[in-house]
Parts: C-alpha cells; structure tokens; sequence
C-alpha cells in the first residue's frame, strides 16, 4: 500500500468528502463509500502527499504517524510532516530533500521577504 493511501485510509470518510473538495475532485464524493473514496482521492495527480499532508490537522498527522509506525511527537505540523514524508514505506522524500517546497513553505518564506521599493508597474511607492 503506498503511503499516500496509508495516509488517505487513516481519515474518516467526512474528513475524505472535505480533501476531495478542497481539491476539486471531478468525482461526486458524497456518493461513495469510504475505499471508493480513498482509491479515487489515491489515483488523483492533484493529491500529491506533499500537498495533502498540510491540508491535515495535527491531530490527523499524528494518527498517520500512529499507522506508518512513526515517532508521533511534536508539537510543530511541520515537524510531522517532514517526518511522515521522509518515513515508512513510501516513495516520497522530505520538501528539505527534494528541493520541492509546500505551500505554506512558500508563503511564510516570501511573507518574510522585504517589500520592494517599486510597484509591479514600477512606480515607487
């Protein structure tokens, strides 16, 4: 079983019908039962493992951690993250690894960055 599946199987149905949404599932979610809803969500390009892991509670990455055999301690999601991602029996690496950043890496790193002078119409502000 890959781990993105590992993972999707951990998650009450509810909790699956919410990522099938928020990832614009081109499935009716409501209308499958729970390992219909896990091979389809599993089959969708859209539900990279490193994208759909951060869309999960802490809470709900701990359970994961409980299933793959994971250390589940941590107080940080990105913590669990990085150790889910680079743990257990599946194909993916940790974000830090693979030069892939997520996107709430992206967003705090650029959140960071020091505001430019210029407009995008490069007008000064």
């Amino acid at each position: 079983m890959s781990k993105k599946r590992s993972v999707l199987d951990s998650l009450p149905k509810r909790r699956l019908i919410e990522l099938a949404n928020a990832f614009n599932a081109d499935f009716a979610p409501t209308t499958l039962n729970k390992d219909d809803l896990v091979d389809e969500l599993a089959r969708m390009r859209r539900t990279r493992l490193e994208d759909l892991l951060p869309e999960l509670t802490r809470e709900e990455l701990k359970q994961v951690c409980e299933q793959l055999d994971l250390d589940d301690s941590g107080r940080e999601k990105q913590v669990i993250i990085d150790r889910i991602l680079a743990g257990g029996n599946g194909h993916c690496e940790p974000a830090a690894s693979t030069g892939r950043s997520t996107a709430s890496t992206f967003l705090r790193s650029t959140s960071e960055m020091p505001q430019s002078p210029v407009d995008p119409l490069g007008r000064l502000r």
